[in-house]
């Protein structure tokens, strides 16, 4: 069986404002393994945005722990957080978050300049991506003569630059028409299948979910239910 890549162990976030305290996320228990694509599936507001933050330490619960590869976030600083994004965790967001002014292939570059000089190495695995992601034609552009979608492929390019074990992406197809929607969600699963990475979609598009080998909708921060196919485990 392959190995368990991220581990929720009664995780819960709550946030506290003048209204009370509201519970975005409440006591989730999960682990997921290398080589699956899970779609955590809910409509607006019912948390999944939050436990995608959790996950990526970009956020820290108020109770429970978030494990990554047997790492507790917790016991970690924000150096070492900051590195684990680098290098262990890979991030796609919605509105893709690329540098304007830079390149598709300065963008899909950066996780590795922040880290270190690129060797050879990387620039071999960035041709490799940029053409598995149908991107050749476009990797001098700037993000702004490319379309939604080959915006939304430029960021999972970045994303992949280090070889994650762990790629999480908030709403991915939020942004993008039904074609290149479905598209984004099959490489979602490919990149999981063909290179064993554990692969997270928060959202709330039931196309991404029906490409996804396991399900989890979530309402009110809590699991409603778990579509379980191989490699995720939740109560």
């Amino acid at each position: 069986m392959p190995p368990v890549v991220l581990q929720l162990r009664a995780v819960s976030r709550v946030f506290v404002g003048a209204s009370g305290s509201i519970a975005a996320v409440d006591g989730i228990d999960a682990e997921f393994r290398a080589g699956t694509f899970t779609a955590i599936l809910g409509r607006s507001g019912s948390g999944k945005s939050t436990l995608l933050h959790l996950c990526a330490s970009l956020d820290r619960p108020t109770s429970g722990a978030v494990l990554v590869d047997g790492r507790d976030l917790a016991s970690m600083d924000d150096d070492a957080l900051a590195r684990l994004r680098r290098t262990t965790v890979g991030l796609v967001f919605q509105f893709f978050n690329l540098m304007p002014q830079l390149s598709i292939d300065e963008n899909a570059l950066l996780p590795i300049v922040l880290e270190r000089s690129p060797t050879a190495a990387d620039l071999a695995r960035l041709d490799a991506l940029i053409a598995r992601l149908g991107l050749t034609h476009r990797r001098t552009h700037r993000p702004e003569l490319l379309s939604g979608g080959e915006r939304q492929r430029a960021a999972l390019a970045r994303a992949l630059m280090p070889s994650p074990r762990l790629l999480l992406a908030d709403e991915p197809t939020g942004a993008l028409d039904s074609s290149n929607a479905t598209a984004i969600a099959g490489l979602l699963r490919d990149l999981a299948h063909d290179d064993g990475v554990c692969a997270l979609a928060v959202t709330h598009d039931e196309r991404v979910a029906a490409l996804a080998d396991s399900v989890i909708r979530l309402d009110d921060g809590r699991v409603v239910g778990v579509d379980a196919g191989r490699g995720v485990r939740s109560s």
